[in-house]
């Protein structure tokens, strides 16, 4: 499943590992596919939610608050972050490290 597999790729990218069934599980609940009633963690279904949300949306203009709202639907109920739904306002630079093997 192709949702699933962009799932647990941007998922593994941030460091977190999530369990395949429970995410192809969480993601067919939001497509009203029939499915077992497997437990998905709070990661699971925030990833979730956001792949529906982007595949019901995808003919809107990318937005401040569509980021935003993808934001607060990915991190699905954390309290222990500081800036949910809004851009970071830290002091510090923003780095992107990529661990890539070269292509020959």
């Amino acid at each position: 499943m192709l949702a699933s597999d962009e799932a647990l790729n941007s998922s593994e990218i941030e460091g977190e590992y999530l369990n395949r069934a429970s995410v192809q599980s969480s993601i067919k609940r939001y497509f009203n596919i029939a499915t077992d009633n497997r437990k998905a963690s709070p990661a699971e279904t925030g990833i979730s939610e956001l792949l529906a949300d982007m595949y019901y949306s995808y003919k809107q203009l990318l937005s401040h608050d569509c980021l935003f709202r993808w934001h607060e639907i990915l991190t699905n109920g954390r309290r222990d972050l500081g800036a949910i739904g809004k851009y970071r306002t830290n002091a510090e630079t923003m780095q992107v490290v990529l661990d890539c093997e070269e292509i020959t």
